[in-house]
């Protein structure tokens, strides 16, 4: 509950420091920008601790109660190697990506936030369809499952992932989150700079210039085996973690994919996407732009590197740096200008 607390008080010091200064407001317009702001922000913050808390719920528990099960006293084995670990971890990762698929349907239909592209024409889908392809593509879903289990079975992982005791190691979740959006980033930016290998492994990704969350894992074996998989072996290698910790790390890493390619923001990205963390507004700017925003769940290495890309809005819009936070905490609607000539062409 202290955690809790502390998150809420550090995320509202940042929400009321990021509100757009009004020039020389009155006692009464401050207070009710003031009062607008903390019912907001709480909006955000609980919405996205409700989110992760309810993605988490699986390890957050097992970790704690994981000796009171026979099921971790007597774990079944798979070719000599004990597997509860693995079908644990597996099942993890799926319930939080239904988690995803939950929130996602609810947001749809009653979030607040924007459809990002909606200036470019909107994606029509079926949400069934969808996402029953999402859990059966080969090169997402399949491919990471299987992944996981040739290296657990083989017995090649680093010891520590094999255990069940010290509880969640948060600094190494934390620490592999970063490691891993790292390698991803540069791996995404080879990919982009050199033609054959983005022909043959990130281009049917970016047949997607308008993304919606259940394009996340569409693409190639190729592009998942260099930007997924090989970062996720290296830094497995770097970073040592029990079984709670990876579940952890997984489910975050999984659901973040999903979440930036969200056709619709999500309620807490304007505060968060401001201290650097992967939005879906930064990110469908790298679909539609190819130019910038090649990091996924945090955009310091865009930052860090020079290639954080701030430029051509959409549509009546704006790709989420500043302008957009400030419309949005001032209670003003996003102006819808004019699509130029160019962007109709590529629309």
């Amino acid at each position: 509950m202290l955690t809790l607390l502390a998150l809420y008080g550090s995320y509202m010091s940042l929400r009321l420091y990021f509100l757009p200064s009004l020039p020389a407001p009155s006692m009464p317009k401050l207070l009710e920008s003031y009062v607008v702001t903390l019912l907001t922000g709480s909006l955000e913050f609980f919405s996205l601790a409700a989110f992760f808390f309810i993605s988490l719920l699986p390890p957050l528990y097992l970790s704690q109660n994981y000796s009171t099960f026979d099921f971790y006293n007597h774990p079944p084995s798979f070719m000599g190697v004990p597997v509860s670990g693995l079908l644990t971890g597996l099942g993890s990762v799926a319930y939080s990506q239904l988690v995803v698929v939950a929130y996602h349907w609810c947001n749809l239909r009653w979030g607040g936030g924007e459809y990002i592209q909606e200036g470019y024409g909107l994606k029509e889908y079926d949400f069934v369809k969808a996402m029953v392809g999402h859990f059966s593509n080969l090169e997402g879903v399949v491919l990471l499952g299987l992944y996981l289990s040739v290296y657990w079975i083989s017995g090649c992982m680093p010891p520590s992932f094999y255990t069940f005791e010290g509880g969640i190691p948060w600094l190494s979740v934390l620490g592999s989150l970063a490691l891993t959006d790292l390698l991803q980033y540069g791996a995404h930016r080879v990919e982009h700079l050199v033609p054959s290998l983005y022909k043959g492994t990130h281009k049917p990704h970016h047949v997607h210039k308008s993304p919606v969350l259940f394009d996340a894992f569409s693409g190639s074996l190729g592009d998942t085996y260099f930007m997924i998989l090989n970062p996720l072996f290296t830094t497995s290698r770097l970073i040592r973690m029990n079984v709670w910790g990876y579940m952890v790390f997984g489910a975050i890493y999984s659901s973040t994919l999903c979440l930036i390619h969200s056709e619709k923001e999500h309620p807490w990205e304007p505060t968060l996407g401001r201290l650097g963390f992967g939005t879906a507004r930064k990110h469908h700017y790298h679909h539609r732009r190819f130019d910038g925003e090649y990091g996924h769940l945090f955009a310091w290495w865009d930052m860090l590197f020079g290639t954080s890309g701030k430029k051509n809005p959409p549509p009546g819009g704006s790709w989420g740096w500043g302008d957009a936070y400030a419309a949005a905490t001032d209670g003003v609607a996003s102006k819808r200008g004019k699509v130029h000539e160019e962007e109709k062409k590529e629309a």
